[in-house]
């Protein structure tokens, strides 16, 4: 999986782009799994949750930060495939 946030720094929006797909191994073959689940989280510092949304396995979203206040925060990317989280940093700055 991958993400990409532009642009970053963020002033009114942050761009998120990723692709969650999980590639497989089996004794069949390879493939492309797509997870049925994926949730897109923006948390600040301290951990809280200031964004929060179910997305497709791959594509994009916009996250409004408008309303952030300056500073650093993470982006938090969980499949219902038990892989680790995707995760990605970017800086709001008004």
């Amino acid at each position: 999986g991958s993400v990409q946030l532009y642009p970053n720094p963020a002033s009114d929006y942050l761009g998120v782009a990723y692709d969650a797909t999980v590639s497989t191994v089996t004794g069949v073959g390879t493939g492309e799994v797509a997870p049925l689940s994926i949730t897109i989280q923006v948390t600040d510092e301290r951990g809280r949750e200031l964004f929060h949304s179910a997305a497709p396995s791959a594509g994009m979203i916009t996250v409004p930060t408008h309303d952030f206040a300056s500073g650093v925060y993470h982006v938090v990317i969980t499949t219902d495939h038990g892989m680790a989280p995707l995760t990605a940093t970017f800086i709001v700055m008004h």
